[in-house]
């Protein structure tokens, strides 16, 4: 039976997580809590560039990551000049001293 538009075939829901990384995930917080001291002992002796990074490997797990999206400038320099000097040419002339 092929797909039909608006048939569901299963699977996880949109926005639900999978089981292993939920898993992973509350281990990492088990081991963050139960360690919190040392955890912050060890941060303290770390270089600034250093602590910042383990701070950012230890936010992975809690922020999901960005996916990178290109945006494409449909707009020509052409246009852009165009449509600015459309605007200059709306302001009244005695207005013109005060810009």
């Amino acid at each position: 039976m092929p797909f039909e538009l608006g048939n569901s075939l299963g699977g996880r829901t949109k926005g639900s997580q999978n089981k292993s990384t939920e898993i992973v995930k509350k281990n990492v917080a088990v081991l963050l809590e139960n360690n919190i001291q040392l955890v912050q002992e060890d941060l303290d002796q770390m270089k600034p560039r250093d602590r910042v990074n383990a701070l950012l490997q230890f936010m992975k797990f809690l922020i999901p990551t960005q996916k990178a999206v290109e945006v494409e400038n449909r707009i020509t320099e052409d246009e852009r000049n165009e449509a600015y000097i459309n605007k200059l040419m709306e302001i009244p002339e005695e207005n013109f001293d005060r810009i």
